[in-house]
């Protein structure tokens, strides 16, 4: 259960058109790689799922673009874990990660959502909102997901998820089983496109959709403004003090490491086992060596730099590693 908290355009911070701050829950014996810029890509900064490929957040220091994945939340993905047969190395259906979960013997096999991002920071003709409406005609070629795009410099957001806010879930009989793509030429649940812009101010994103009222995402979206708050009041127009970087990168740590668990989680069909522990922002799951590995702060700043910074966890919550880097679209490379 990954969660994504960010505020855009927010005029009490000015001077960063975007601050965001991620959790990514995985199993920890998932081969992944730390955030770096890859070698074969060496413009894209991210981490790496190294057993399906792709990254579920990442930023371009071609283009000063910035994509991240969440998966949806379905039932069908999360009967092993629900039955108790996930953990260790043996897991195959991860309740957030880059992969998949069983595709059905007649349809095509499911894509990597991961690819998703990598293939969007990939391009440099990628525009934010037109790469979402591409990737809605293919949408059914991946399990369920959410992805939010947009452009460091200028704050703005777009956000896609496979999924339809009708019934939680964009109907089958939309998709081409053998290849994925739309049988329709209308776009989104009822010729509307599924694409939004996103309002300025605060959001949240976990596994379902978008500003869904999860106690995770509430929590989170109101612990997120009250350091916003805190470290710009004051501010007038956002811009005209001096902010403490260092201290708001801890902080919006702070906000991340919240463990805090639902009194009543929602009922997202894995059972109360694992339903109340993922309910927290910082998850904790020993019985299924699963939890939060990493946390991610993304501060876009008004002058078109960004600064990144990953700190990773182990299975006993331990930080176990941390990277900071700093970002300029069109620089040849980290400062």
């Amino acid at each position: 259960m990954c969660i994504v908290l960010f505020s855009t355009r927010n005029p009490l911070h000015s001077s960063y058109p975007l601050i965001l701050c991620s959790n990514r829950d995985e199993f920890f014996a998932r081969p992944t790689a730390d955030a770096s810029y890859w070698t074969d890509y060496p413009h894209i900064l991210a981490g790496r799922d190294l057993k399906a490929g792709g990254t579920w957040l990442g930023v371009s220091k071609q283009t000063g673009r910035f994509a991240v994945l969440t998966n949806y939340r379905e039932r069908r993905t999360l009967e092993s874990i629900a039955a108790g047969t996930v953990g260790g190395t043996t897991q195959q259906t991860p309740v957030c990660s880059c992969s998949d979960g069983d595709t059905p013997p007649t349809a095509k096999p499911k894509a990597s959502r991961g690819t998703i991002v990598e293939e969007f920071l990939k391009r440099d003709d990628a525009e934010p909102r037109s790469f979402l409406e591409d990737l809605d005609t293919r949408g059914g070629s991946f399990e369920g997901f959410n992805v939010l795009t947009g452009k460091t410099g200028d704050g703005e957001v777009y956000w896609y998820s496979n999924r339809s806010s009708a019934d939680n879930r964009v109907p089958e009989t939309q998709w081409d089983p053998r290849t994925g793509h739309k049988l329709s030429t209308t776009s989104g649940v009822g010729g509307v496109s599924q694409v939004q812009r996103v309002d300025p101010g605060i959001h949240g994103l976990s596994n379902a959709l978008l500003d869904s009222p999860w106690p995770k995402v509430s929590r989170g979206t109101e612990k997120l403004g009250h350091v916003l708050e805190k470290t710009f009041s004051g501010a007038g127009d956002g811009s005209a003090i001096a902010v403490d970087e260092d201290r708001l990168v801890e902080d919006l740590f702070a906000v991340l490491r919240d463990d805090t668990r639902a009194d009543i989680p929602p009922d997202t069909g894995i059972g109360p086992t694992a339903d109340r522990p993922t309910s927290a922002i910082f998850v904790r799951l020993p019985e299924f060596a699963y939890g939060t590995r990493a946390s991610t702060v993304v501060l876009a700043r008004a002058d078109g730099s960004v600064r990144v910074v990953e700190r990773r966890y182990g299975p006993k919550c331990e930080v176990v590693g941390e990277e900071g880097f700093e970002v300029q679209a069109g620089d040849a490379g980290a400062r």
